[in-house]
């Protein structure tokens, strides 16, 4: 969300015809399987890793994982108000793969989002791990964050993927890739600008919104 926008007001005034769409398609994870190469995706850019050999991944039957780091910028941060961004908006990731997501969001408001987008879905295990910046905080997994206790979400709707994110913490989970193909996702918290908080970041593409290419 927006510095300059609270849980309420602008933000409780949420286009449900943007959200049925994505409502109705969550709730099943992809199909897990395996592939023998491991790259490390980050902010800026790939990073070059040593891959696992191809014979030896086969023969011992062991999934690859891949790790994916994103980071959620607030607007105030980037010198935009009203602008949160995550970075990178636009990624790829192997198909047939384990993928280990970490989100680290620098912002610290939260929104009001429906009930569908609290609800972890489509991760491997169901839910989703979340570290409070808040010092001495521990680790907790949850399945499903109260109302008003996110700022944003990663959700994937061709996938049956939603994971809600809290303001200020980090949240780690993981998924299965399938066949390749290019997938959009959506922030699902009216965190950007105009009455309803569903212009600017929310609709161009590399802020609030982009794109996940698996290859």
């Amino acid at each position: 969300m927006t510095e300059q926008q609270g849980s309420s007001g602008k933000r409780g005034s949420v286009s449900r015809s943007l959200m049925a769409g994505v409502a109705t398609g969550l709730g099943l994870a992809v199909a897990a399987s395996a592939v023998a190469a491991t790259v490390v995706y980050a902010a800026g850019g790939p990073l070059t890793v040593k891959p696992a050999p191809a014979k030896a991944a086969a023969q011992s039957g062991a999934p690859t994982t891949t790790h994916l780091y994103l980071t959620i910028e607030s607007g105030r941060m980037l010198g935009k108000p009203g602008w949160p961004q995550y970075v990178p908006a636009n990624f790829t990731v192997p198909a047939h793969s384990k993928v280990i997501v970490t989100i680290r969001n620098f912002d610290g408001g939260a929104a009001t989002i429906p009930a569908p987008y609290l609800k972890v879905q489509g991760t491997s295990s169901g839910s989703e791990q979340v570290l409070s910046a808040k010092p001495g905080a521990k680790p907790q997994t949850v399945t499903q964050l109260p109302a008003g206790g996110a700022s944003h979400t990663l959700t994937v709707g061709q996938l049956h993927l939603n994971v809600p994110v809290p303001p200020a913490s980090t949240v780690t989970f993981s998924f299965h890739t399938g066949a390749p193909g290019t997938y959009a996702w959506q922030c699902f918290a009216p965190c950007g600008t105009g009455k309803t908080g569903w212009s600017g970041p929310m609709s161009d593409n590399g802020f609030m919104r982009g794109t996940m290419t698996v290859a």
